[in-house]
C-alpha cells in the first residue's frame, strides 16, 4: 500500500522523566489504497491498535515489557484487578499525554495534505473527503489513553 505521511514537530509542555528530550515528532499515516481497517499505533516499534483507522507514531513511553499491565481500582468490596487498556503506551506518564493534545492538530495537517495531493493530481475535492471522513477517530473505537481524541 502506499501512504500519504504527515509528520509534525512538538515542544510538549512536560518533559520526560527518563531522557533530556526538547521536542519530538508526531507522525500520521493514511493509507492511499483505501484501507480504513484499524491500524497500530508505534513508538519506533507496533504496540497494538487504540482503535485509529490511520498510523500514528510517536515518542509514546512505554513500559520495557510493551504488554499490558493489571491496574487497580478501589471499588466497595477492596481493590479491583482491571486490565490496563492502555495497553503498551504508559497511560500514567505525563510525557504521554502531553502528546495527545497533538493528535487532532495532526489529524487537521493530515486533512489538508489529503486535499492538496488529490487537488494537486488533478481530482475532485469529493475524492480527497473519500481517503480522510473515513478515518476520523471515533468516540465509541477509540481506547486507553486515547479516548480523548475522538
Amino acid at each position: 500500500s502506499r501512504y500519504l505521511l504527515v509528520e509534525m514537530q512538538v515542544t510538549p509542555p512536560v518533559k520526560r522523566l527518563d531522557v533530556q528530550v526538547d521536542s519530538t515528532t508526531l507522525a500520521l499515516a493514511l493509507d492511499l489504497g483505501g484501507d480504513t481497517s484499524q491500524k497500530d499505533v508505534f513508538a519506533f516499534l507496533p504496540l497494538r491498535s487504540y482503535g485509529f483507522r490511520f498510523l500514528l507514531q510517536a515518542d509514546f513511553v512505554v513500559p520495557s515489557s510493551r504488554e499490558a499491565r493489571p491496574r487497580y481500582t478501589a471499588h466497595s468490596g477492596g481493590l479491583r484487578e482491571e486490565e490496563d487498556l492502555g495497553g503498551a503506551v504508559d497511560v500514567d506518564s505525563a510525557w504521554n499525554e502531553s502528546l495527545l493534545h497533538y493528535i487532532p492538530e495532526l489529524f487537521v495537517q493530515t486533512v489538508e495534505a489529503a486535499k492538496a495531493l488529490v487537488l494537486g493530481n488533478g481530482g475532485f475535492p469529493e475524492e480527497a473527503v473519500l481517503l480522510w471522513l473515513p478515518c476520523v477517530p471515533r468516540e465509541a473505537e477509540l481506547q486507553g489513553l486515547f479516548q480523548p481524541c475522538a
